[in-house]
């Protein structure tokens, strides 16, 4: 998921501009072009195929007959792992070398794509979750690792750009092929994942042919530690506020919003229901991508105002319909992509290369929540009340988040500009004097 990019961004360009040698001219000889493709690449099939199951959980509930609480799970299980995972995959990429850890990336995924394939009930669904949780932090922390580590200098800045558009179209084509495959193919339920094992044996033989070695001692393998300094816990918490609230807005559509609308809508082809979460994923891609030069308090202030109103939208509505799911889906991706990237900018102007890695750590533990926890409690209410009764519980739960924190926002900033206001008044008068 594109949530685990910034994190790694950070802490991985820290370290490669720390410990790895940077040979001349490395980032334009042939060999470390093909290594970087190589990245890319797997880090878009990768993350294709952890979203593949996506429009297909109504099927997968329909065919084993399990809870609308057990379907939410399944979702949250790749957030749940995902996150501890990532923690000691990036040091895992030093110490044990990036090629290990890409090809160990690969495994978890085929392991993954291997027990949908012959999956028997929910148990199975659950274990491929874990493992595609595991693939993806590992592909996140030594592809991006590598993929900075093998540019040049004066261009790493485009590194992370690179991998935040892998990560987001890998996720636009996992579920829009996922969708348009069980359509339309032959064998459905088998064909994705039969496609997605090919890949994945292209891409092993590929990075086996990687050059990287370790640049630290086993031994000094240790997690990442999050960590707050007290002087930005206010700008901490109102970041951490405004990247929850966007992400508990993409989270519903992706975990409940498929199954919603085959019940309520009567939508029941794959390809609607993928084409609504991948327009949801490409808005929040182009917004992260254009909006790189607005200030990142507007970024949050537009993001909030345009989650709050899709929130409020899929609170009123609760998937019944096609139309208006479809015109919040686009609004939850606008603000998704602007509240997102304004919430780490805000993280990004206040932290240093020494605490850059640990801040952004306890940052991501908070969006890793809001990814995991919003659908277990939809689930959870299901025990009572009607799915989308539940989601529409919890969208008003999501908009008042984002109401709060844009209160928030321009409180402090309101005040902030008074003090400042004080401040200088009080200079000019003693100048005066």
């Amino acid at each position: 998921m594109g949530e685990n990019l910034r994190l790694w961004s950070t802490v991985t360009a820290l370290k490669t501009d720390a410990m790895t040698p940077q040979p001349a001219a490395s980032a334009k000889s042939l060999p470390l072009d093909r290594d970087i493709a190589t990245a890319i690449g797997l880090l878009v099939v990768v993350t294709a195929g952890a979203y593949i199951p996506t429009p297909m959980y109504p099927v997968y509930q329909q065919l084993f007959g399990f809870s609308d609480l057990v379907m939410t799970l399944i979702y949250a299980t790749f957030a749940a792992v995902s996150a501890p995972a990532l923690l000691l995959f990036g040091p895992a990429s030093d110490a044990l070398g990036k090629r290990f850890v890409i090809l160990l990336c690969i495994a978890f995924s085929a392991v993954g794509a291997l027990c949908f394939l012959f999956a028997t009930g929910p148990a199975w669904l659950l274990i491929a979750r874990v493992a595609q949780g595991l693939s993806i932090a590992a592909a996140t922390a030594a592809g991006l690792a590598l993929i900075v580590e093998r540019t040049a200098p004066e261009r790493r800045a485009w590194a992370s750009v690179i991998a935040t558009v892998a990560f987001v179209g890998g996720s636009v084509i996992g579920t829009l092929a996922s969708g348009v495959i069980v359509e339309y193919a032959p064998f459905p339920r088998y064909a994705p994942y039969v496609l997605l094992l090919v890949l994945l044996a292209i891409g092993w033989v590929r990075a086996s042919r990687i050059e990287s070695f370790p640049t630290m001692p086993l031994r000094a393998w240790r997690p990442v530690r999050p960590q707050v300094p007290r002087e930005i816990r206010t700008r901490f918490v109102l970041a951490a506020a405004s990247g929850s609230a966007a992400w508990i807005a993409m989270t519903l559509f992706l975990s409940v919003i498929p199954a919603l609308l085959a019940r309520s809508a009567g939508i029941t082809s794959p390809v609607v229901s993928a084409g609504v979460l991948a327009a949801m994923l490409m808005c929040s891609l182009l917004t992260q991508l254009l909006a790189v030069r607005v200030s990142a308090v507007k970024m949050q202030l537009a993001g909030l105002c345009a989650l709050s109103v899709g929130l409020i939208g899929l609170a009123f509505d609760g998937g019944g319909s096609i139309v208006p799911t479809l015109v919040c889906a686009v609004l939850s991706g606008l603000g998704n992509g602007l509240a997102y990237a304004g919430a780490t900018a805000s993280i990004d102007m206040v932290t240093t290369n020494r605490n850059r890695g640990a801040v952004n750590a306890a940052l991501y533990i908070f969006f890793y929540l809001a990814t995991g926890a919003p659908p277990i409690a939809v689930g959870l209410l299901t025990a009572w009340i009607p799915l989308g009764t539940a989601l529409s519980w919890i969208s008003w739960f999501g908009a008042a988040v984002a109401v709060a924190t844009i209160a928030a926002i321009i409180s402090l900033g309101l005040h902030a500009r008074g003090r400042a206001e004080k401040c200088g008044r009080g200079a000019g008068g003693a100048a005066i004097a």
